[in-house]
C-alpha cells in the first residue's frame, strides 16, 4: 500500500502513475499514464489480470446519453448563444470529435493512403511532449482539450476512417502491439481480449445504461454525508496499516459508533431508496 495514499491528491497520484511508481492500475483508463508501445513492445505495460472469483459490473454503452449535459446560461446573448451553438455542432462533427479523442494529426497520429490512423507520440500526455508552435507551442498537457465530456463517444465509429475514435481499436494499433507479452497473455488466458476471457468465463455482468433523475441531498443529509465520509476515509487508511487485528478491530468499531452518531443509518436508508428509482428503470429496461 502507498502510505501517502491517504493525503495524496489526484495531481500526486497522476505522477506516481506516469512514473510507473504504482502496482496496480483500478481502472482500464488509468493505463493510458504509462501504457506506450514502446513499454508494450518492451513488456513493461501494465495488462489485465483476471482475480478467480471476481464477477466483473458493466453499464451498457450510453445509447440515449449519458445523463450528463451540456448547458446554456440563461443570460446568454444571441450572438454568444449562436456562437456555443457552432462550437457544440463542431464539437459534436468527425473533425472536432477526431481532435477529441485522438489529438492533432502529424503529431498524435498519422494518416495513412487507406485513410487508416497510426498512432504516434502516444506518451504525449504523460511526459508533457513539446507541442509544435503552429499549435501554441508548449507542453501536450498543458494545452490539451480540458472539457472532460464529449457527445460522442470514442466507441463510436469515425466515418473518414471507418474505425472508432478510441485507438485501441484500430487496424493499426492492434498489429502494433501484437507483442510477446500480449501473445503469451492470449496463450495463458486462452483469450483474444479481456472481454473475451470475461464472457467465455461468464465474469461479465452488463446493465442497462439507464438515465435518470435522482432526488438531490438534502441539507441535512449532505451534512451527514460530508461527516461520515471524512469519518470513513480517515479511519479506513488508518485501519490498513494497523499493526495487528486487536489494533484494526478497535479502530472499526471506534468508526462504526462516530459514523452512527452522524446519522449513518439515515444516510444508508436515503441511498437505499434513491437507488431503487434507478434500480426499477433499469429492470423495466431488460424487459
Amino acid at each position: 500500500m502507498d502510505p501517502d495514499s491517504g493525503t495524496q491528491d489526484w495531481n500526486a497520484a497522476c505522477a506516481k502513475m506516469s512514473a510507473g511508481q504504482v502496482y496496480l492500475m483500478w481502472y482500464s483508463w488509468q493505463v493510458g499514464f504509462w501504457n506506450s508501445q514502446d513499454r508494450l513492445k518492451a513488456g513493461n505495460a501494465f495488462i489485465y489480470t483476471p482475480v478467480a472469483d471476481q464477477v466483473y459490473y458493466a453499464d451498457s454503452d450510453t445509447y440515449y446519453g449519458s445523463g450528463r449535459v451540456f448547458a446554456v446560461g440563461s443570460q446568454v446573448d444571441d450572438e454568444k448563444y449562436a456562437r456555443i451553438m457552432e462550437f457544440l455542432d463542431w464539437y459534436a462533427s468527425p473533425e472536432g470529435l477526431t481532435f477529441q479523442h485522438n489529438g492533432i494529426e502529424g503529431f498524435n497520429y498519422t494518416v495513412g493512403d487507406d485513410g487508416k490512423f497510426t498512432l504516434i507520440n502516444d506518451n504525449a500526455l504523460m511526459d508533457n511532449l513539446p507541442v509544435p508552435e503552429e499549435y501554441g507551442g508548449a507542453g501536450y498537457q498543458d494545452g490539451n482539450n480540458a472539457i472532460n465530456q464529449w457527445i460522442v463517444d470514442a466507441i463510436s465509429t469515425n466515418p473518414n476512417t471507418g474505425e472508432p475514435y478510441s485507438c485501441q481499436y484500430w487496424s493499426t494499433y492492434k498489429e502494433a502491439t501484437m507483442t510477446d507479452m500480449k501473445r503469451e497473455w492470449q496463450e495463458k488466458f486462452d483469450a483474444e481480449e479481456p472481454v473475451d476471457y470475461m464472457k467465455k468465463n461468464n465474469l461479465l455482468v452488463v446493465s442497462p445504461n439507464v438515465s435518470v433523475t435522482l432526488p438531490s441531498d438534502s441539507s441535512d443529509i449532505s451534512v451527514i454525508r460530508n461527516q461520515c465520509n471524512e469519518a470513513l476515509c480517515d479511519y479506513s487508511w488508518r485501519m490498513i496499516f494497523a499493526k495487528d487485528d486487536a489494533e484494526f478491530d478497535s479502530m472499526w468499531d471506534e468508526m462504526c459508533k462516530q459514523m452512527d452518531g452522524f446519522g449513518f443509518q439515515e444516510l444508508y436508508d436515503f441511498d437505499v431508496e434513491k437507488f431503487q428509482i434507478e434500480l426499477d428503470v433499469k429492470l423495466e429496461a431488460m424487459k
